[in-house]
């Protein structure tokens, strides 16, 4: 019989500081930086329990009970710290028709927190690395062209890396030290974009439609790495969408369509019992909304 007895807790208490400085050209131009400190608390992973457990009886049969204080080592993670730095601007390009905004950013993380699958392969759990570093930019555009047409675009490019990292894993029976220095920080896109438009056309006074709008816009994200080791990625990938919008003074309907090409995509990805799956994006799909106001 194996037992566990004991009670653990862990409290946590962190001064977050942040400095902020911007200088505004005038109300509608300016520009910035920030420095602030971040935060994310440790925790246990529960569901290590029953690996724990078994694999204490696999190895030592009738064993003396498992103490708390040596689980508290093998499900606990740790707390996550960073520095984060960023400055930009944003800018008023044309008086009420073109915005421009821009970002850099830089983040040092220590102790960063990511998902790592069991050794069973059944779930997953929460591990610490040792450094990672994370940098890019972003950038948008707005702009209202006339009246009637406005387009909209933004692009953000981030290089998260792994500086120090190494972790003890059984590979074929055995424990072997791996060294992820340099490695990909997975679930981060590498790119990610949108671009969309509107056009809206306005009817006569008379007509039952108040107004007719066309929405269209193609967002896309990549290359995406699923894992530590950088074995299984999504590249790049983009989804067209589009909307038309027939308004009236009491009622709108709207016909949409999303992922319009059928684009193939993995917005996911999970082992179990050694065998790796990914969960597919949605497809094709067409759809209509009616709204009425009383």
């Amino acid at each position: 019989e194996y037992t566990i007895d004991g009670k653990e807790e862990d409290t946590y208490l962190q001064f977050l500081p942040k400095l902020a400085l911007k200088y505004a050209f005038d109300p509608q131009n300016n520009v910035y930086a920030s420095v602030s400190r971040g935060y994310r608390s440790g925790g246990y992973n529960i569901q290590m329990f029953s690996d724990t457990i078994q694999g204490q009886m696999r190895s030592r049969p009738g064993s003396e009970p498992i103490g708390a204080g040596s689980i508290k080592e093998i499900i606990r993670y740790k707390p996550e710290y960073s520095w984060n730095y960023e400055t930009g601007s944003h800018f008023t390009l044309r008086q009420n028709s073109l915005w421009a905004d821009i970002a850099l950013f830089y983040t040092d993380i220590k102790n960063q927190q990511i998902t790592r699958f069991t050794k069973s392969g059944l779930g997953r759990i929460m591990v610490n690395a040792g450094h990672s570093r994370s940098y890019g930019a972003e950038a948008s555009l707005r702009a209202n062209i006339t009246d009637a047409i406005s387009f909209n675009a933004n692009y953000g490019y981030t290089h998260a890396t792994f500086t120090d990292y190494k972790t003890n894993q059984i590979v074929e029976d055995k424990e072997v030290t791996i060294d992820y220095t340099g490695k990909r920080v997975p679930f981060v896109p590498m790119h990610t974009l949108s671009v969309g438009g509107q056009y809206t056309l306005k009817c006569g006074k008379n007509s039952f439609v108040d107004e007719l709008r066309f929405h269209a816009d193609y967002a896309g994200a990549g290359k995406i790495y699923w894992t530590e080791k950088n074995d299984v990625a999504q590249n790049f990938y983009g989804t067209l969408n589009w909307r038309i919008s027939v308004i009236s003074s009491n009622a709108q309907v709207d016909f949409r369509m999303r992922n319009a090409l059928n684009q193939k995509y993995a917005t996911f990805y999970f082992e179990s019992m050694g065998r790796g799956f990914t969960q597919a994006g949605r497809p094709m799909e067409f759809g209509a909304d009616v709204r009425w106001r009383f």
